[in-house]
């Protein structure tokens, strides 16, 4: 079974079980199956980096760092209440803002992933924070180079 049968499964004293999107979650998992409980535990760090009309902001968050196989949104940007997706392309994603948020250039964005599996094995490595906000160790991506 996958993700969703997770629960079921771990009960079962002679299955064994291997780690999968539950590791992580992610956005869409988050919403589908809230009965599983689990909380999405990887974001990614992104930035405004344009601000180039009125009710638009673009990130520097592409699909080389974000999978780009789930339809919109391809992740929840947690820190802009309301924005949209407005085009991605691979490095920049252009959203829609409200008029009256108040963002800067540089502003610090927070995305939770719509499918964590392709999006993990884009980086090379996580950075581990803790509920600080500190960063407290960094984790290789072991499988980022093989084909």
């Amino acid at each position: 079974g996958g993700t969703p049968t997770f629960p079921i499964y771990a009960e079962i004293s002679d299955v064994e079980t291997s780690p999968g999107t539950f590791v992580f979650s992610d956005y869409n998992y988050s919403k589908k199956y809230p009965d599983l409980g689990f909380v999405p535990a990887a974001l990614l760090l992104s930035r405004i980096i344009s601000l180039p009309v009125e009710g638009h902001a673009t990130l520097d968050l592409g699909h080389k760092a974000i999978s780009a196989d789930s339809k919109d949104p391809r992740g929840k940007i947690l820190n802009l209440d309301g924005s949209k997706l407005s085009a991605q392309h691979e490095e920049h994603w252009s959203v829609k803002i409200r008029p009256s948020d108040n963002v800067l250039l540089g502003q610090s964005v927070f995305v939770c992933p719509a499918h964590i599996c392709p999006t993990v094995a884009l980086h090379q490595f996580y950075y581990i924070v803790d509920e600080r906000g500190i960063c407290i160790d960094r984790w290789e991506v072991s499988a980022r180079h093989r084909n």
